[in-house]
């Protein structure tokens, strides 16, 4: 770790923790950039690295706070920033892009499984939150893509829907878009000319955004709302053909009796 002295280091119960203090000789403002030496105080900040090397490393460091001379900086006092850990983060820089990467192939629910049993603690929701601070087109444009996947999903329920789009043969995602808006929508799919089949739901807005993106592309529903359409439609078609006071008949009897 860079500008960090290990001060202890002991084994327990399978877990290395580890006691470090910043060496640095000073830290920048984050709010005016100006440098400054001058400690105001210490604290122990608690960080844990997991165990991605086959060993849980739990990290206490000894951090400073110093005191922002310009004066016309408003934060008089600040902490020092890691170079490996951002501000107020639990665990390190290294386990945060392991885990956002590892988000955008599965589930944040089996994902934050997955970290509990390499000794990190982190909930799904904390999981979501990275992804949605990922920058715009984080994912590199594949020119294998041919079958498409488009779904939305509600960050929050009935609230703020976004769109997930997916490779359908590699079982992937491709991307999170923040809307289900069909501009949007199209402009994504025009990324991916050589798209020769999409999914999607009964949505119009993602029926227009692939027909103006993907003209040629083949739209198919998914398999969720195939079936819905299709007991839908079975549904209809029994109420329009036959009378609502049908009697169906129990048992044989019941039948020779109507004979």
């Amino acid at each position: 770790m860079k500008d960090t002295k290990i001060l202890h280091q002991f084994d327990e119960n399978n877990v290395i923790h580890i006691i470090a203090e910043s060496t640095s000789e000073g830290s920048y403002c984050p709010s005016c950039g100006t440098i400054s030496k001058s400690e105001h105080s210490k604290y122990a900040r608690k960080l844990s690295d997991g165990a991605l090397d086959g060993f849980s490393k739990k990290i206490t460091i000894i951090v400073r706070k110093f005191k922002c001379k310009s004066s016309s900086c408003s934060q008089k006092i600040f902490t020092e920033r890691l170079p490996f850990a951002a501000a107020y983060a639990r665990i390190t820089n290294k386990v945060i892009e392991l885990i956002t990467f590892l988000a955008l192939t599965i589930s944040a629910e089996r994902l934050s499984c997955i970290m509990k049993k390499l000794g990190i603690s982190i909930s799904h929701d904390t999981i979501l939150r990275l992804i949605r601070k990922l920058p715009k087109h984080t994912v590199a444009i594949d020119d294998s893509v041919k079958n498409i996947g488009i779904d939305d999903f509600a960050l929050k329920k009935r609230k703020k829907y976004c769109t997930l789009i997916c490779d359908m043969d590699k079982r992937m995602i491709l991307d999170i878009l923040p809307s289900r808006n069909k501009e949007a929508v199209a402009d994504w799919l025009k990324q991916y000319p050589q798209g020769r089949l999409v999914s999607r739901d009964g949505s119009i807005s993602y029926a227009g955004a692939i027909t103006e993106a993907l003209p040629n592309a083949l739209q198919v529903s998914d398999k969720f709302h195939l079936v819905k359409n299709l007991l839908d439609n079975i549904n209809r078609y029994v109420k329009r053909k036959y009378p609502k006071n049908l009697i169906i008949p129990k048992n044989k009897e019941e039948i020779v009796a109507d004979c």
